[in-house]
């Protein structure tokens, strides 16, 4: 049995032996140790990821950037949301110091109730 057909309406599509297809797949897992699914992938991911980079890159450059004309309106308009955006994440910072602060301050609070009720170690001298 190498396949089922499938009805669709008026078509048929042939479906693969789903026991071929875990067979195949056993013995390409069998052939890989656990591991090299990762070293494997990784590196592959990676590769494809920068190729489309690349390849997207240039053909920007070819084809879609010669129509941009810039100006010095444009110089002005990116140094203002440069401007604006080192002011958020200025904000953020500071939010961000405040917050672990004020969580200092309060686990030291919190530190110097309990200190009292915690078991003093036992010296032994002898």
């Amino acid at each position: 049995m190498t396949g089922e057909a499938a009805p669709l309406g008026a078509a048929s599509v042939e479906l693969p032996n789903r026991r071929a297809t875990r067979r195949l797949a056993r013995r390409i897992g069998a052939a890989l140790a656990p591991g090299d699914a990762l070293i494997l992938s990784g590196p592959l991911l990676v590769a494809l990821l920068v190729g489309v980079s690349v390849l997207g890159l240039e053909w920007f450059r070819r084809t879609q950037l010669p129509r941009l004309r810039f100006g010095e309106n444009d110089a002005e308009y990116s140094a203002a949301m440069v401007a604006s955006i080192m002011v958020f994440y200025g904000l953020a910072t500071a939010l961000t110091a405040v917050n672990v602060w004020e969580t200092n301050v309060r686990v030291e609070e919190i530190t110097k109730l309990e200190a009292p009720y915690q078991p003093k170690p036992v010296l032994d001298h002898g």
